[in-house]
């Protein structure tokens, strides 16, 4: 079982809310014998209303960058592009939502670790504040990757700048989007096969 440090750098973010989520799932996994950690954590994570779980792996950073739509701002550049596992994220989601995957980037260049994290922090205040204003679609892989200017903005003209990014995106709409019409990639996937399985049943 891997070591609680490595547990709760790898799988949880910087937040005091989901900290003490996370070491709660630890705990369980410790007395439990659970060799694989995320299978309590990300559950408890999704059940007390987390709305987005962050990306873990490099190759999903890549993948967006190559592959999404972006919008280019003055304080950011954000990445978009549906989440073929949102489905199944879905699914093991106990409140069963579709749920959106976010990464943030702030390069070396930025400055020391102080100002990278200060950073981090206010670009992931000033989205959540946009998702609990409009309301996000979900079933997406987003990448917020911070520019120079960020350093010397506050939270608030960042959150204004992302809201004109996101909607440009898509994800955000004048009427709010029902769970039935965010449909990932991956749910079209899914449709398609039991459609051809249906269709293999009448012949």
């Amino acid at each position: 079982m891997p070591s609680l440090a490595c547990d709760l750098h790898v799988y949880l973010k910087v937040n005091t809310k989901q900290m003490s989520i996370g070491i709660f799932g630890l705990f369980i996994c410790f007395f439990v014998k659970i060799q694989k950690p995320h299978e309590i954590i990300t559950p408890l994570c999704s059940f007390f209303n987390m709305k987005e779980i962050a990306i873990r792996e490099n190759h999903l950073y890549k993948k967006t960058y190559l592959g999404g739509k972006k919008a280019v701002g003055r304080y950011s550049v954000i990445y978009v592009l549906k989440d073929l596992k949102a489905y199944k994220l879905r699914k093991e989601n106990p409140k069963k939502e579709y749920v959106n995957r976010v990464g943030l980037t702030v390069t070396k260049k930025m400055g020391g670790a102080v100002v990278r994290n200060r950073i981090k922090r206010v670009l992931r205040a000033a989205f959540r504040a946009v998702q609990r204003e409009y309301g996000l679609r979900k079933g997406f892989l987003i990448v917020i990757s911070s520019r120079e200017a960020a350093s010397r903005a506050s939270s608030d003209e960042i959150r204004t700048e992302m809201i004109s990014q996101l909607k440009k995106l898509g994800l955000i709409s004048e009427k709010r989007d029902t769970a039935a019409e965010v449909v990932s990639a991956g749910v079209v996937a899914e449709m398609a096969e039991v459609a051809e399985e249906k269709a293999a049943e009448k012949e």
